[in-house]
């Protein structure tokens, strides 16, 4: 097969930005796992900015998608098993007890095949920490639902 087959049936990448440190209010756009990429296995949260709160001049702006990207093939697989169960939970204001491992599979579903979550707004915010060999790393804390006072804060 070559490059060109099939073109009708390919899955459109959007160009997307990263999130850098600062807080940002968010519309869910996809949350997709997509297996055997080029670093392996990797969950991606796609969203459009709402609102942003940032110093960094390359921070996304208001109507540009971010994406929060992490890896979860190999040794990986546990922490992104964590990170996405941490997202699962803030974004419906759930604790991890709320459901059984088989309930977590079926919601993980919902979003994943049916964007469950599509359109839902949520706070996030992003900070600078540094790895264990001294590079950068950028963290994202999922925040919730934003309150009607963190929506005014950033003017929505």
């Amino acid at each position: 097969m070559g490059i060109f087959d099939d073109l009708d049936q390919a899955e459109v990448f959007e160009n997307s930005k990263y999130f850098q440190p600062g807080r940002y209010i968010v519309a869910i756009k996809a949350c997709k796992f997509i297996q055997g990429g080029h670093k392996g296995d990797s969950f991606v949260i796609e969203c459009t900015v709402k609102g942003v709160i940032s110093e960094d001049p390359n921070a996304p702006q208001v109507g540009e998608i971010a994406a929060q990207v992490w890896n979860a093939s190999g040794d990986k697989k546990e922490i992104a098993r964590n990170t996405w169960l941490g997202f699962l939970c803030k974004a419906y204001n759930v604790k991890q007890k709320d459901y059984t491992g088989e309930q977590w599979k079926t919601v993980s579903a919902a979003v994943i095949d049916d964007n469950h979550l599509g359109g839902t707004v949520l706070a996030l915010e992003c900070f600078m920490k540094k790895t264990k060999s001294g590079g950068d790393f950028t963290q994202h804390a999922w925040r919730g639902v934003p309150t009607t006072e963190q929506l005014a804060e950033f003017g929505i």
